[in-house]
Formats: structure tokens, sequence, C-alpha cells
């Protein structure tokens, strides 16, 4: 359990870990679980910067928020948004589309995609001022319950990738345990903050559907798009939510 939360941190963050594990299937079997978990802390240290600097500049803390969530990720997420976007947009067939999305080089379609994510994020950052730190929090555990759904359950486009790993040494039962915990973590909290995560399942359900239908499967450049339009859309549902609702 500890090996599995170790490399769930190693895998999605920049969080240096000083400890040897192997990325094998038992480790990453228990590391899905912890997926939302790492996704939580890492939006708290977020919210938490945002929060604070938020008391002398909300421009500025909404700056440094974008940045440190960059610098957490190593920009992994951004980068899969990047290549899925340059490839979905570029009108071409499902070889040539994969294959623009193993290319290293970004075109004009993946830059778009960057600025535009970047702003949002600066934009919501700067908008939410209730509730910050557990807003930007959650929305990171949301995402990573979002990405962790559609490995288990879409097919993957490329066999023996990190995804493939982990749907064969997942456990179903021990995943639903995770989630329920997560879900009723978060509705006692606030109950309509529950809203957010459904919505964004159901945003995470048609990005998969356009996905197999642009290439025959997911992978993992559209694990990380999910995870950065997952994070997005958190954000858009809160700010909905406290300003029309609470």
């Amino acid at each position: 359990m500890i090996n599995g939360l170790i490399v769930a941190f190693q895998f999605l963050s920049r969080i240096p870990i000083p400890i040897a594990v192997d990325f094998n299937k038992e480790n990453l079997k228990s590391a899905v679980l912890f997926f939302p978990l790492v996704g939580l802390v890492l939006g708290g240290i977020v919210g938490i910067t945002v929060s604070i600097l938020g008391r002398f500049s909300i421009e500025i803390a909404a700056l440094v928020g974008v940045i440190i969530n960059i610098v957490l990720t190593g920009g992994l997420h951004i980068d899969g948004l990047s290549d899925m976007c340059d490839g979905f947009f570029s009108n071409k067939d499902r070889e040539q589309i994969i294959e623009i999305m193993h290319d290293s080089r970004v075109g004009s379609f993946g830059v778009l995609s960057i600025v535009l994510l970047v702003l949002a994020k600066y934009v919501l950052y700067k908008s939410i001022t209730v509730d910050t730190l557990a807003i930007i929090a959650l929305s990171g555990m949301f995402s990573r319950m979002a990405v962790t759904s559609m490995i288990l359950r879409k097919e993957n486009v490329v066999s023996g990738g990190m995804g493939e790993m982990i749907k064969s040494g997942h456990s179903t039962n021990f995943v639903i345990l995770g989630f329920i915990v997560y879900s009723v973590i978060t509705i006692l909290y606030n109950s309509l903050y529950i809203l957010p995560l459904v919505v964004n399942l159901l945003f995470v359900e048609y990005l998969a559907h356009l996905s197999y239908k642009k290439i025959g499967g997911v992978s993992g450049d559209i694990y990380g798009a999910t995870v950065e339009l997952s994070e997005v859309f958190n954000l858009l549902c809160f700010w909905g939510i406290i300003n029309w609702i609470l």
C-alpha cells in the first residue's frame, strides 16, 4: 500500500520522493487508489498559494497558482493536451492522427490549446474568491478521479503502455471503494460540491467518445488532456455554484 502511494506521487507529480519503488503491476494496482489523493495534494498546494497571495494581489496569486500547477506536474498533462489537439484538429485519418500525436514537435493547435488552458486557469483562479483552498484542491482530486475512470474502463490504442499495465493489474472493487470514500468526504464537507464531479464524469465520457471516433481508443496523451480539461471544467462548475447557487 505504501509503495502504491509512492508510485502514485512519482508517476503523477514532480514532488521529490527519494525512495526507489518498482513500477510493477502490484504497485500500480494500489497506486490507482491514490491518484485522486495526489490530485488533492497538488490542488491543495496551489489552493494554499492562491489563498495566501490573494490577500495582497489576486492577479499575482492567480499567476503564481498557474505556474506552480505546471511545475508540480512537470507539464506532463499539458503535453498530452497539446498532442491531442494537434492530432484531433488535423482532419487526418486515424493513422496520421496517431503519428501527429507521437510527434515531439508542437503544432499551431497545440500551442493554442496551451495558451487557452493557461488563460482559463488564470481567470478561474482569479474569479474563485470563496472557499478557494477547498475548491482548487477538490478540482485537482476530481480530475484524477476522472482520468482513473477513463484508464480503467476504456480501451488503449497502443498495447504495452502504462495505462494497459494499470488496467491489467487493478482491482475494480478496490478502486470503487476509493471513489466512494473520496465522494463521501466531499459530500460531508459540502453536498453541493459533488455536482462538479458528476458533470466532470459526463464530460470525460464525451471526451472518450470523441477519442474513440478519432483514433479508436484512448492513449497517454488523452489521459493528460483529460486531467487538464477536467480541472478547468471542475473550476468552472465550482465558479457557477458559488455565484449562482450558494
